[in-house]
């Protein structure tokens, strides 16, 4: 019998066909569950947002939510460290201190999960950037080519919920160096960033000051959106980045790689970052 040793990992009987022969078996599955963010501010209390994920880092999870869609002030990390977050029955309660402003205009949301998408009716890249407040990722990293598949090799074997399971995508930090300083999982794309971007504040740091981040699947507009608002400086995809994604990676000066291989990768924007050490 498979153990579980997450949150996120349920254990569930199934019929098993393989070859020419068939059995019962137990099988680990990954967790879906619904969570709704709820913020107090200044004695109002506002669902923030509905969302379906795994139920595990939920702390991560709505700090880097509120973070990146710019609810709270995107200049300091130390301010998390005041935040206090009850979950229970299906919901996160976050309430955060009356002394710091925040925006509920939901003018950045990108929650596909919610009705008050405000990407809805966006149809250019300035209209999106406008969203980004102008931020700009500076350009202070450079990789080796030869490095960026390990990254991603290092950050698949971390993967401990999608080893068990199959069914949940991952999202991690690096530096420069290679390491992983933060990895999250989830059943949603958007989830496992927000998660990842979250322990980073939690540690009281600033996301790009590590500056790498690394996504298990495609990228997205609502990814680099993301990584856009976190000022990451590169953004390395084992799957395919739409036509949006490339178009606010360049505009935001981040350099977006997808497609990785052992042996190959697509770099779509500013490749300046890039360097072969041949």
């Amino acid at each position: 019998m498979v153990e579980t040793h997450h949150d996120g990992i349920d254990v569930r009987t199934v019929n098993r066909y393989d070859g020419k022969e068939s059995s019962i078996i137990n099988d680990a599955i990954s967790v879906e569950a619904a969570l709704r963010i709820i913020v107090e501010h200044r004695g109002e209390v506002t669902l923030f947002s509905t969302t379906l994920c795994t139920p595990q880092d939920l702390e991560d999870l709505v700090i880097g939510l509120l973070w990146s869609e710019g609810v709270v002030p995107n200049s300091s990390s130390e301010i998390f460290s005041t935040f206090t977050i009850n979950t229970e029955n299906g919901e996160s309660h976050a309430i955060i201190p009356d002394s710091l402003e925040v925006d509920f205009s939901g003018s950045g949301r990108l929650q596909n999960s919610t009705p008050s998408c405000g990407w809805c009716g966006r149809t250019s890249v300035d209209e999106v950037m406008e969203l980004l407040s102008g931020k700009i990722s500076r350009t202070s990293i450079t990789l080796a080519i030869q490095d960026i598949s390990d990254m991603v090799e290092r950050v698949k074997i971390q993967q401990s919920i999608f080893a068990l399971t199959g069914g949940v995508h991952a999202s991690a930090l690096l530096n420069r160096a290679g390491d992983i300083e933060y990895l999250r999982e989830d059943i949603g794309r958007h989830n496992a960033v927000d998660k990842t971007l979250g322990s980073c504040l939690r540690d009281g740091r600033i996301p790009a000051e590590i500056g790498i981040l690394v996504l298990s699947g495609r990228a997205g507009l609502e990814l680099i959106h993301k990584a856009a608002m976190a000022e990451i400086e590169i953004v390395i995809s084992v799957g395919a980045p739409t036509t949006m994604a490339i178009d606010i990676a360049r505009a935001a000066n981040i350099t977006l790689i997808g497609f990785v291989k052992t042996d190959s990768m697509n770099i779509y924007t500013h490749p300046q970052r890039i360097r072969s050490d041949e």
